[in-house]
């Protein structure tokens, strides 16, 4: 995976102004590029097509290779199809195929695309094999011509920083500060010139032991240490202004990074005293409860403590047992009921099923006429969600693909528990979000935790997208599932009304909403969305009217 650990990690998102919109189509089994008018751009030749941002597409596609190439064991031949990338731009190839796994782009800035796996089976000549062998993962830089500035790659090619203004265009950033490492364990820093298209200077080169002595978030500034071509050790401090990044000589100490983190907590601290009141700060001196060598104890507010007598058989359970100081009413289970102690004092086993639910509530099963209906209630007994479901889920399951079966599904999310559970570290403990799916009569619908139905029972399942993508595409959203259909929840910024909005779009996809893009190509309201079959392959793209791009 790509490595960006060193360093913060900064893309300028830069607005696409008005221009032919490109829209990825399938004919057939293969996909292409066509406009709005559905003229044909791009012809359909590729497996696949994903959009990158601002008007690059990448594009893959399957080659055959047949040759004979030498390798360290000798000579083999080779007759293979071998998946390959390339990078358009416009609806023309800027980099043409590539045993790439992908390339990112940075709009207005560079390229780069990373290469792993086995150069024996994915290179593509002899040249190329020659060049790859050994070189898992492999990282290249381009610039926005689509020339390869780094033909022999590195192990890590990591983007630091950007600053300075394009003289072509005010609104772009002109330098980025790169931080590489090449395939001899050297480092470098360098500036890249986004508007010459190459590398303006190295601010060092071929180091070793490098390391990041600290990272000072608040003046922009690194602080590194390294040993240069005669083994000596340098300190030195890159400085990001606001047209260049500068490196000058360490004279003083080096800043304590704990010294940094400190002040940041106080921060912190004094910006949330003046958001909590002082009275919410203080916790002594409320009733409560706590564990002591497996006794459940009761500390009344007169800091009276007693032992809370229990019918044999009866197992309790604190909300937060790591935490093992609880002030409201302790759950308990003696046969097939359960209860509650109040006050110090064990109240009669007469629900089917009792368990804390979040922070402040609990959720009751009790069965009504041979069923089992639940609901919520707080500690005072206050009731939120109506006793009225047929089952209700503190968390959303998440469509994925199973690893066993290689098939997509709605599974229960490892963050989700529910009574009864022993893999969860306290069985008692269902723990909620602000999206809580009830069930009644084989439909799923949500409501909030006051009880407020927000969607209808209409739906035979809702579930968190566990789909992961990567580039601008969005996939945290929820999906709705009716019949053979599918619809989604989507909570996009606006930034108009300076709020996040929610969108509904019912159930009108046939194959899976994997991901979509918000304001394709910069056209407001033109969502794109990704569909993919049960085994996670990309089907075709749908606007969010439903429309199905396929010719």
């Amino acid at each position: 995976m790509k490595k960006f650990i060193i360093f913060s990690f900064l893309i300028a998102a830069l607005p696409v102004m008005a221009q032919e919109i490109l829209i990825p189509f399938k004919s057939g089994e293969k996909f292409g590029l066509m406009d709005e008018s559905d003229k044909v751009i791009v012809e359909a030749n590729y497996d696949e097509v994903e959009w990158l941002g601002d008007e690059y597409f990448q594009a893959e596609e399957r080659l055959l290779v047949n040759d004979k190439i030498k390798t360290d064991s000798g000579q083999i031949e080779r007759n293979d199809l071998v998946a390959v990338k390339s990078l358009l731009y416009k609806g023309k190839v800027l980099i043409g195929p590539n045993p790439y796994s992908y390339y990112q782009v940075m709009p207005g800035m560079l390229i780069s695309a990373w290469f792993t796996g086995d150069a024996e089976k994915m290179s593509l000549n002899q040249k190329q094999y020659d060049n790859l062998k050994g070189k898992s993962p492999a990282f290249f830089l381009y610039n926005l011509k689509g020339e390869n500035l780094s033909p022999e790659g590195y192990r890590r090619l990591e983007f630091v920083d950007a600053t300075g203004r394009s003289d072509q265009n005010p609104e772009k950033l002109k330098y980025a500060l790169l931080f590489m490492e090449n395939f001899q364990n050297e480092f470098e820093m360098a500036v890249f010139d986004a508007d010459e298209g190459k590398i303006k200077e190295f601010l060092f080169q071929n180091v070793t032991d490098f390391k990041v002595l600290i990272n000072d978030p608040k003046t922009r500034t690194y602080s590194l240490e390294y040993k240069d071509s005669n083994q000596d050790i340098q300190r030195k401090k890159v400085l990001k202004t606001s047209d260049y990044f500068l490196m000058e000589e360490m004279t003083e100490p080096v800043p304590d990074r704990a010294e940094i983190l400190q002040e940041m907590d106080e921060d912190l601290l004094a910006i949330n005293a003046q958001l909590v009141p002082e009275k919410a700060i203080k916790s002594e001196g409320f009733p409560h409860y706590f564990m002591e060598n497996g006794i459940l104890k009761y500390e009344n507010d007169k800091g009276e403590i007693s032992h809370v007598k229990l019918l044999a058989g009866s197992k309790v359970s604190l909300r937060m047992p790591q935490i093992n100081r609880q002030k409201e009413d302790v759950i308990y289970k003696k046969g097939n009921l359960f209860g509650w102690i109040k006050h110090g004092i064990q109240q009669e086993a007469r629900h089917d099923s009792l368990a804390y639910f979040g922070n402040s509530q609990f959720l009751i099963c009790n069965k009504i006429n041979s069923q089992l209906k639940c609901g919520t209630l707080d500690s005072k007994g206050n009731a939120f969600i109506p006793m009225e479901y047929d089952s209700i889920a503190g968390t959303m399951k998440t469509y994925r693909i199973d690893k066993t079966t290689g098939k997509f599904g709605l599974r229960k999310d490892k963050r989700e528990a529910s009574v009864g559970d022993s893999d969860f570290e306290n069985p008692f403990y269902i723990k909620t979000e602000a999206n809580i799916v009830v069930y009644k009569n084989g439909k799923a619908g949500i409501v909030k935790a006051n009880g407020n139905l927000v969607l209808p029972l209409e739906y035979d399942e809702i579930g968190m997208n566990g789909m992961k993508t990567r580039g601008p595409a969005i996939s945290d959203f929820i999906v709705l599932k009716e019949g053979n259909q599918y619809g989604v929840i989507m909570s996009n910024f606006d930034s108009e009304s300076k709020q996040y909005l929610q969108e509904i779009l019912e159930p009108m996809f046939s194959d899976f909403p994997a991901f979509y893009f918000k304001d394709y190509y910069g056209k407001k309201g033109f969502h794109l969305f990704g569909l993919m079959d049960e085994h996670g392959k990309i089907q075709a793209y749908a606007s969010e009217i439903g429309r199905v791009f396929i010719k």
